[in-house]
């Protein structure tokens, strides 16, 4: 009889504390973290994702493809400075000034390119801004994933 009264009690203290996990769910177990609204994880993704981080390098390589074609319709301003020195002990050279220099400024432009400068500076601008599109649908494609993951 004492064997029997024993499994009984045990058995009721399991089924107890069964219910007692089973009635405290989530909150018994649940990790205390941070709770996230949408708007905070889209701004996380946005933040980490690598996908946007490598459309963003090729618009700024588009940008910058842009400025060097751009470049190439600006004037160009150059400089050179030059300076000799000629030795008085050689007698084939006859030298009536010992040191020369020379400086010299130069500014060139171009006047007339047959519209290559114009088509190429033309091309990269819609280079530019295809990788910006490129980047706004890859921005909006990360956000609807995020979305769907959310809800």
């Amino acid at each position: 009889m004492p064997d029997r009264r024993g499994r009984f009690l045990f058995l009721l203290f399991l089924l107890t504390l069964s219910l007692c996990v089973i009635g405290l769910g989530r909150r018994a177990w649940a990790e205390t973290g941070t709770v996230y609204d949408l708007d905070a994880l889209i701004k996380l993704a946005e933040a980490n994702n690598p996908l946007l981080s490598a459309v963003q390098e090729q618009v700024n390589q588009a940008k910058a493809a842009e400025l060097q074609s751009a470049s190439k319709l600006a004037p160009r301003i150059g400089s050179d400075l030059t300076y000799n020195h000629y030795s008085a002990n050689n007698p084939m050279i006859p030298t009536p000034y010992r040191d020369t220099y020379k400086a010299a400024i130069s500014l060139s432009q171009v006047l007339h390119s047959g519209g290559s400068l114009e088509s190429s500076l033309r091309a990269s601008t819609l280079q530019r801004q295809a990788a910006e599109a490129d980047a706004l649908r890859t921005r909006q494609t990360v956000r609807n994933n995020v979305r769907k993951a959310y809800y």
